[in-house]
């Protein structure tokens, strides 16, 4: 299995498994916005300077969303629904808005793959700056790490996940995800280890299991 087919796997299991279900956890306080929260931060993957839209409304922090109710709902109701996915707008207002996030990066990978310029802000930018904005945010890390890592950035990758676990280390996703970069880098010990931790708990995607098989590294 190619790497895409493998991202591609990965985010549609995000899509059913992570905004719906892993994310559930919030600290107990709220915060209010404030306009100088979430600069814009980095380097685009084409070396430029990441350059955006100014604040508008917010920033608030996606973890902090069942304190904040009224502020989302005002974003998701107008701006990011069924109907209307205002990427820009949302991640200005929630920088770590996670499905918001996620659709950049799909969008992100598939201008990549195709190898056409990103268009206005790329994913990248919006990346960092969550990442800024809320560094305990896991997924907001993974997210990032995923797009590095499905664009052959594999130490910045690495680096994101790292991230990722250090602010849960439970995070099951962005655990499979390190072992799958793990295998590509022949770090075939650790990244067995991840594997037969997953599989025990009854993990079900099989790409981690299958890329060691196929580079002779497999330990039952």
């Amino acid at each position: 299995m190619v790497l895409s087919q493998i991202v591609n796997r990965t985010l549609n299991s995000i899509g059913l498994m992570i905004f719906l279900a892993v994310l559930t956890t919030v600290p107990t306080h709220a915060a209010s916005a404030k306009k100088d929260a979430a600069p814009w931060v980095g380097d685009t993957l084409a070396g430029g300077p990441c350059i955006g839209n100014p604040q508008g409304y917010g920033p608030y922090d996606y973890l902090l969303r069942s304190q904040l109710t009224y502020e989302l709902n005002i974003v998701e109701q107008y701006h990011f629904n069924e109907l209307k996915q205002e990427l820009d707008y949302t991640l200005r207002a929630w920088p770590n808005h996670h499905p918001a996030l996620y659709q950049a990066v799909r969008q992100r990978i598939d201008s990549w793959n195709k190898k056409t310029p990103a268009k206005r802000t790329p994913a990248e930018c919006y990346l960092q700056r969550a990442v800024n904005f809320s560094p305990k945010d896991a997924t907001a890390h993974m997210l990032y790490a995923m797009l590095l890592h499905s664009t052959s950035h594999q130490k910045q990758a690495l680096a994101q996940y790292r991230k990722a676990l250090e602010a849960e280390p439970n995070h099951v996703q962005a655990r499979y995800n390190l072992g799958l970069l793990l295998v590509e880098l022949e770090e075939y010990e650790e990244a067995n280890e991840i594997a037969r931790n997953l599989y025990s708990r009854g993990y079900p995607l099989p790409g981690l299991k299958n890329k060691l098989i196929d580079a002779n590294a497999w330990q039952n």
